[in-house]
């Protein structure tokens, strides 16, 4: 798995079909990989530990493994951080967004109803995660405040 890469994490095939639709819409600029379990995420994730995603979109409902026990896989795989996690689900539950936050996520992000919304939520991660004029693994290297 590249680090130029994102990896999303969806058990729902209608979610999936939408997400890849913004996506592509998105010109996003790295690959997609999909992951339908948490059981593949943790796999595919530690298969390219030397190199993860730099990006990880998160659902927190998925069979196998639930999104908070693939979190906790994806933090002790790459303890630096150097990989963004953004739990991207429909939960509203408090106590899954603190778990989420106590776990090492960057950010919890609902999951919007239409296409154009997931394309405007994908223009705001690429432009606070990965900025303008930069590489995604330069973006990484940085803070979000830019230092």
């Amino acid at each position: 798995m590249s680090a130029e890469s994102v990896l999303l994490v969806e058990d729902s095939a209608d979610d999936r079909f939408f997400f890849e639709r913004a996506y592509r819409k998105s010109n996003f600029g790295l690959p997609l990989l999909i992951a339908t379990d948490g059981a593949e995420a943790v796999a595919r994730f530690s298969a390219g530990s030397d190199d993860p995603p730099a990006l990880v979109l998160l659902d927190l409902k998925l069979p196998k493994l639930g999104g908070h026990e693939v979190l906790e896989a994806i933090r002790k795989a790459d303890p630096s951080r150097r990989t963004v996690v953004l739990c991207f689900t429909g939960s509203q539950e408090p106590s899954d967004r603190r778990r989420a936050y106590e776990g090492g996520a960057n950010g919890y992000l609902l999951k919007p109803a239409s296409v154009e919304e997931i394309e405007r939520l994908l223009q705001g991660i690429k432009d606070f995660w990965f900025g303008q004029n930069v590489t995604p693994r330069s973006a990484l290297l940085r803070r979000p405040d830019g230092r």
